[in-house]
C-alpha cells in the first residue's frame, strides 16, 4: 500500500503525519506527548497543521532530525524544551565543514542549544519507546533512520517511493550515489519494520 505526501491526520496506532510544507514530519505519540521526526521548513505552517490535530508543539519532548536540510530543520525552535538528536556524522554539514551543494543553500543553522549526536545501532529508550538509530548516508553523510519498536521506521531521505516500489531519492540532491544505494540495500534488510515513512513521498505498509 502506497500514499503520496500526505495530509495531517493520525495513519496507524500512535502515529501522526504533519503536512509541514514541501515534506512530511512525524509524530509517535506516547503517554499524552510526542517524539517528533523531522520538525518541517516553515514554522507558520507547522504550528497550523499541529492545530487541526489538537497538538500543542510544547507536549513534543523529543526531536529525531533525519538530516540537515532546511526543509526538515528550518521550524525546530518551536520546540525549545525538547531534547534534539541527529546522526553523528551529519554534524559535518551543521558547522559548515562540508558544504550541501555549490550552488544551493540547503543547509540552516539548527536553532537549538544542544542537540545529541548518534552512532549507527545506538538505541534510546523513551518511557516505553525503543528508538534505534540507522546509520543510512548518502542523501547526505549523516542521514539517519529511525526505527520505532522494531515496528515503524522513519527514513527522511534515505530513499523514495514510486508506484509502490523503494528506488533511489532524486539524484541532485544526493551527495554519495554509492552510498545512497547501499543504504537502501541496509533499509530493506530490516525485516522487521511493518511501515516505512518518508519526508516526501509518503509511506509504505509492508505486511
Amino acid at each position: 500500500m502506497f500514499k503520496k505526501l500526505c495530509e495531517s491526520k493520525k495513519i496507524v496506532e500512535n502515529i501522526y503525519c504533519i503536512k509541514a510544507g514541501i515534506a512530511n514530519m512525524y509524530l509517535y505519540k506516547y503517554n499524552k506527548k510526542y517524539i517528533a521526526i523531522d520538525c518541517g521548513a516553515k514554522k507558520d505552517i507547522v504550528i497550523n497543521e499541529l492545530a487541526k490535530l489538537n497538538i500543542n508543539a510544547k507536549d513534543i519532548t523529543h526531536v529525531f532530525l533525519t538530516h540537515s536540510d532546511y526543509d526538515h530543520v528550518a521550524a525546530l525552535s518551536l520546540f525549545d524544551q525538547a531534547l534534539i538528536y541527529m546522526g553523528h556524522e551529519e554534524e559535518q554539514m551543521i558547522n559548515k565543514t562540508t558544504p550541501r551543494f555549490s550552488s544551493f543553500r540547503f543547509n540552516k543553522k539548527l536553532e537549538c542549544e544542544s542537540y545529541t549526536l548518534l552512532l549507527d545501532q545506538e538505541e534510546l529508550t523513551i518511557e516505553n519507546v525503543v528508538i534505534k538509530a540507522v546509520a543510512t548516508p548518502g542523501h547526505t553523510p549523516g542521514s539517519m533512520s529511525y526505527l520505532f519498536n522494531n515496528l515503524y521506521l522513519f527514513v527522511g531521505d534515505a530513499l523514495a517511493i514510486k508506484k509502490g516500489e523503494v528506488t533511489t531519492f532524486t539524484k541532485l540532491f544526493v551527495m554519495d550515489m554509492d552510498t545512497h544505494i547501499n543504504s537502501i540495500k541496509k533499509i530493506n534488510n530490516i525485516r522487521r519494520a511493518k511501515v516505512v515513512f518518508t519526508a516526501h513521498y509518503g509511506y509504505l505498509i509492508k505486511w
